[in-house]
């Protein structure tokens, strides 16, 4: 409030302009912070084909696949 009424031209001091307020029963809005979300920098390792596309197994439990093209979040 102080910085805007300078800006403004209006020389107030911060203790008079904070009575003001009190008397007036005016209380400033805080700004909603903003949350910064950072991708953790850990280096992501490639991994080769390694079954170049050959999927046929000779026995059971030589080759597993998956797909993660969805992964339900929040």
């Amino acid at each position: 409030m102080h910085a805007e009424l300078i800006s403004t031209g209006i020389k107030l001091s911060r203790s008079r302009i904070e009575r003001l307020m009190r008397k007036a029963d005016i209380q400033a809005k805080q700004s909603k912070r903003h949350r910064r979300t950072y991708q953790h920098r850990i280096p992501q390792i490639a991994v080769g084909n390694l079954l170049d596309r050959q999927f046929d197994a000779h026995k059971p439990n030589q080759k597993w696949v998956f797909d993660i093209t969805f992964i339900e979040t929040k």
